[in-house]
């Protein structure tokens, strides 16, 4: 099941430069398969045709843990100590 134009604009833009390096060796590690850093931008790049479930979701988990991490660094600055 492909994901919306919409959503794959918003995840492409919520990763940091250097993304797909991080992707593939966080897909290798915990999967043991081998994806091209080529596949890896193409599958996330808004408006490719090229879908694939393993790098979208890994995507997704990458994307979901530098959120938390921002939002507990800015939650570290602003609460009063």
């Amino acid at each position: 099941m492909k994901i919306s134009t919409e959503a794959a604009n918003k995840l492409y833009d919520d990763l940091p430069p250097g993304f797909a390096k991080v992707l593939q060796e966080r897909i290798l590690e915990k999967l043991g398969k081998h994806f091209s850093l080529r596949m890896i931008y193409a599958v996330i790049q808004p408006g490719d045709e090229r879908y694939n479930e393993v790098i979208i979701d890994e995507a997704i988990l990458y994307r979901n843990e530098l959120l938390k991490k921002n939002n507990d660094r800015e939650e570290d600055i602003l609460s009063p100590k």
